[in-house]
């Protein structure tokens, strides 16, 4: 046998390298204190998590992007990121939502009478990006707040930025959705899952995932998924039940 027939495949020499970096890289990153997931209440995407993918849904601790497809997608890549929030959040705890200068213009403000009618919504009007930043991350430390979105549409955090916010979302088991603008799509990212939304036909969102942390045993479809959310889910009248681990945690938290 020669030298050639004696060295392991190329593929597999990659395989080694790169789970000696995740093991060094883990040493450095605070790990998830539950390891807890949510699934998306859409059938598809579910069970393609729960086929492939470790954990089986969106890690609770961590930070999602969501990004729109093109300009006039942002209320799309909104909607989307309103209904994972539900997700996240459930009825217990409140949502922290906050805007750029650019955002504001761009798509405009919650219906002020719908504000004034929540007790469960911290609204920021209409600030810098690094300003949103810095709301994001003292908000993760805030056990009333039970999640956030932080919403941009013309320019996105820098990696520093990402991994900073991830790092502190990981280690407190808070999830952060930073909705952004299609410009951000190709930016350097330390989010657990990157996600790029249009719009279609009859109230419709074409949802395809570009980038997951998770271990997963078989890649995300390039072509996404078509679901539509005014639909009914997982209820008889149409609403997004409450995952049942994100209600565990809850009921365990008032006791």
């Amino acid at each position: 046998m020669n030298d050639a027939e004696k060295r392991p495949p190329i593929n597999a020499l990659n395989r080694q390298k790169i789970a000696r970096l995740r093991k060094k890289i883990e040493r450095f990153e605070p790990l998830s204190q539950s390891a807890a997931h949510i699934t998306t209440g859409f059938g598809a995407i579910d069970d393609y998590f729960a086929a492939h993918v470790s954990g089986g849904g969106l890690a609770l601790g961590g930070v999602h992007e969501i990004i729109a497809a093109r300009t006039g997608d942002m209320a799309a890549a909104l909607g989307f990121a309103h209904h994972l929030a539900t997700r996240f959040r459930g009825v217990q705890t409140a949502l922290l939502y906050g805007q750029t200068h650019a955002g504001v213009r761009d798509t405009g403000q919650p219906y002020a009478p719908a504000l004034m009618a929540r007790d469960d919504l911290i609204y920021l009007d209409g600030v810098s990006l690094p300003e949103l930043m810095w709301a994001g991350e003292e908000a993760l430390s805030c056990d009333a707040i039970g999640c956030i979105i932080l919403a941009s549409t013309d320019e996105a955090p820098n990696f520093t930025f990402s991994r900073r916010l991830s790092m502190t979302a990981r280690s407190v088991d808070r999830p952060l959705i930073m909705t952004l603008g299609a410009s951000a799509a190709g930016t350097a990212s330390a989010a657990a899952s990157r996600w790029q939304v249009q719009a279609i036909a009859n109230n419709g969102w074409q949802l395809t995932l570009t980038r997951l942390r998770s271990s997963y045993r078989q890649t995300p479809p390039t072509q996404g998924w078509q679901v539509f959310p005014a639909m009914p889910q997982n209820r008889a009248d149409g609403g997004a039940e409450t995952p049942p681990m994100v209600a565990a945690r809850r009921q365990s938290a008032a006791n």
